[in-house]
């Protein structure tokens, strides 16, 4: 599925397009990076759009570097800003867009070497220990449950 919009001029653009769970747009780096922020961002209406069709995966390729820049889509959304709002002298002649610190994306070669891995917040980070937590305590259930079945299979 591609991505279109209509320029100030009228004229039919294409954003980028999904391809399997993944949404790509090319890009040139020096024109789309917030140089103010330290980061990167992608359109409000099209993040939306990429949450509520529950795609996972944003990747943006600078066309100038041929680096990728990956995010996960809630991570983009649940810890993004958005730029410009209302009473920036930019509102109404840009689209909204949801930044997010250059740091917090995964960024590679075109050929898929690591340049850097994007942070997490501690909030993530205790997220997953928590999810890694509660799966080893079933799994420990799980075994128990196991022996005391076969425990009881030996007494009957």
């Amino acid at each position: 599925m591609k991505f279109y919009k209509r320029t100030l001029t009228g004229k039919r653009k294409k954003i980028g397009e999904i391809r399997g769970l993944i949404f790509y747009k090319h890009i040139e780096f020096t024109t789309h990076y917030f140089e103010k922020a330290k980061a990167l961002g992608l359109d409000v209406k099209i993040l939306d759009a990429l949450i509520s069709q529950k795609i996972p995966r944003i990747v943006l390729i600078d066309d100038e570097s041929n680096k990728r820049y990956r995010v996960p889509s809630k991570r983009l959304f649940e810890k993004g800003w958005i730029y410009p709002t209302k009473g920036d002298k930019y509102f109404g002649k840009f689209q909204p867009q949801k930044f997010l610190a250059l740091d917090r994306w995964d960024v590679t070669t075109g050929s898929g070497q690591p340049l850097q891995d994007g942070k997490q917040t501690d909030y993530e980070i205790a997220e997953k220990k928590l999810k890694e937590e509660e799966k080893e305590e079933k799994d420990r259930q799980r075994a128990i449950r196991s022996a005391e079945v076969k425990q009881e299979g030996l007494f009957r």
